[in-house]
């Protein structure tokens, strides 16, 4: 059976370090992790609807169903031009980055390619 999960994923006891390869990962797409939100890891078995929003935002998880990923859950540094929060969802698999979606505090859908840090100052939705 398929179930929705949210992208902001909780774990009580979430040691809040932040992996060396985390942060150089953020780095190489411009984004300054701050602190580590949440962790938790599961088998994917998403719903078809759930695996098209994460390709629109550029995670394909599909290659993964019936896998135990890890998704970690950071607060970025970068603020929306509003004051909202930003956060980076990292997804990894076998101790492995396999890729990430940001996720925009009350905006619908709400989650990018974190690859848009570009676009998204330009838009002026992010301070730099």
């Amino acid at each position: 059976m398929k179930k929705w999960l949210p992208l902001f994923l909780m774990l009580a006891g979430c040691s809040g370090e932040i992996p060396p390869g985390h942060k150089t990962y953020a780095e190489s797409l411009g984004w300054h992790l701050d602190k580590k939100e949440t962790e938790e890891t599961n088998i994917i078995d998403y719903t078809p609807e759930l695996y098209e929003s994460l390709a629109a935002a550029g995670l394909d998880l599909a290659p993964y169903d019936g896998e135990e990923v890890t998704a970690s859950t950071y607060s970025l540094q970068e603020k929306q031009k509003n004051g909202e929060g930003i956060s980076l969802v990292i997804y990894e698999s076998n101790n492995r980055v396999i890729g990430a979606v940001g996720v925009l505090e009350d905006w619908t859908p709400g989650v990018f390619s974190p690859r848009e840090n570009k676009e998204l100052i330009e838009k002026d939705i992010v301070d730099k």
